[in-house]
């Protein structure tokens, strides 16, 4: 099988909340707090396609305002969502703590224009490099799964079986171990910190709860 040594995290549900908790506090705002993004007939291939650029993030919004929010504007809801995605600055500092043999890689689930207007972006770059920012809207993927997980090994260079996918969501998470690549449902920093200790990729070295480089 083979040591692992590149890592894929998602960004929404990892670095950032996902797109329906953004959704929700974007609707939270706007007073609308019993209303669920998943009665709108077409929500779920609507963020299908807006996560991999077929359509774009003030029509994914217009369309919501259509079906539940009239008088409200696309790009104002795009405006509230956007500003709900907050990094958890947590879980960046135990990745930019991995040991350096180990190859980091960010997916971007949101559109281009979305991570590009993200305010803690940088924050993001930093820690992933531009390089190893994967942009699902610019993949040219049919589908997000199983189709991204080939696109993974091939742009790491590596065979599956030294990748780990760390996700919050477990059906993806489930369907990258049935295709063949490590995988790990990640809740929060806590069990980030859990699972690469585990892994051996840091060590916990006192009883405070604090951790160091895996030599």
């Amino acid at each position: 099988m083979g040591e692992t040594n590149c890592l894929f995290f998602w960004m929404g549900g990892l670095i950032t909340p996902p797109l329906p908790n953004l959704l929700a506090g974007a609707l939270a705002e706007m007073g609308k707090t019993r209303l669920n993004p998943y009665r709108f007939q077409s929500f779920q291939q609507h963020s299908e396609d807006l996560i991999l650029g077929r359509l774009d993030g003030t029509a994914f919004c217009q369309a919501l305002c259509d079906w539940a929010l009239p008088g409200c504007s696309g790009v104002d809801l795009e405006n509230r969502i956007l500003a709900q995605a907050i990094v958890d600055d947590r879980i960046l500092e135990l990745i930019q703590g991995l040991p350096v043999r180990y190859a980091r890689w960010v997916i971007v689930d949101l559109p281009s224009p979305w991570f590009l207007a993200l305010k803690d972006r940088k924050k993001i770059i930093d820690c992933f490099s531009d390089e190893k920012v994967l942009l699902l809207s610019e993949a040219g993927l049919p589908h997000v799964m199983p189709d991204l997980l080939d696109t993974l090994a091939d742009r790491a260079r590596q065979p599956m079986s030294r990748c780990l996918l760390l996700a919050q969501n477990a059906h993806r998470t489930i369907q990258a171990l049935n295709y063949g690549m490590p995988a790990a449902v990640i809740t929060d920093a806590s069990r980030l910190k859990r699972e690469l200790i585990l892994r051996n990729m840091i060590v916990q070295f006192d009883p405070m709860d604090r951790w160091s480089l895996s030599l």
